[in-house]
């Protein structure tokens, strides 16, 4: 039986095998390794840096923060695919700027409500929290309301006394304190630009989550 074997076809195949392993192992080390250590390389020094910078963002959205980033997306722009870069410039330069915009302009009305419904209304009770030198009660009052106001919370007396409990307890001794509720129930009434505020929140975020869950990818 051994004399009908093709020994010739035999060490053929031998040799295409070596060769073929020989081929893969070389493409291994020449073509695979250097591609991996190349994606390793871009995912350390560009897409994870970019998103921490994403990160940061819904983070400081959710939080109602200022936006503090490094802006790793500026650094990038012949590093990543056009379509990637209008993606993070739109993100970070366009809908990021909107939402901003309208946090500045939200805070800044509820800001100037608050002082001048206390200043024409219940500066009687400015004047007691005052004598207790413990600081400006328009102030005091804007850190407590500002946050709940722009969540979409009602802002109450209660709501005082488990946020800035140190606040309510200086409420407490003034014989006027009762009157804030007026503030609260004006300052709780509708205001349409907290729509649009929480329209390019909503709009923002949803976006922000889709270039995150992209830039997990590479």
């Amino acid at each position: 039986m051994a004399e009908n074997l093709d020994w010739g076809l035999i060490l053929g195949a031998i040799s295409a095998v070596f060769t073929f392993l020989l081929l893969l192992t070389q493409y291994y080390s020449k073509v695979y390794i250097p591609r991996k250590k190349d994606k390793e390389e871009k995912r350390n020094l560009i897409y994870k840096p970019l998103l921490k910078d994403v990160d940061s963002l819904i983070e400081s959205v959710t939080k109602k923060e200022p936006l503090k980033l490094p802006f790793n997306w500026k650094t990038v722009e012949e590093k990543v695919s056009p379509k990637l870069y209008g993606k993070l410039q739109k993100l970070f330069q366009d809908d990021a700027s909107t939402y901003y915009n309208l946090l500045a302009h939200n805070q800044d009305f509820i800001r100037f409500k608050a002082y001048f419904y206390l200043y024409e209304h219940l500066s009687e009770l400015e004047k007691e929290y005052h004598s207790l030198g413990v600081g400006a009660l328009e102030y005091e009052i804007y850190d407590a309301i500002v946050t709940p106001i722009l969540e979409g919370e009602k802002v109450t007396l209660k709501l005082i006394e488990e946020r800035k409990p140190k606040l309510y307890e200086y409420l407490l001794q003034c014989k006027s304190y009762k009157k804030l509720k007026n503030l609260l129930d004006y300052l709780n009434k509708e205001n349409p630009c907290l729509e649009y505020l929480k329209a390019s929140e909503q709009d923002l975020l949803i976006f922000a989550e889709k270039i995150r869950k992209e830039l997990k990818k590479y």
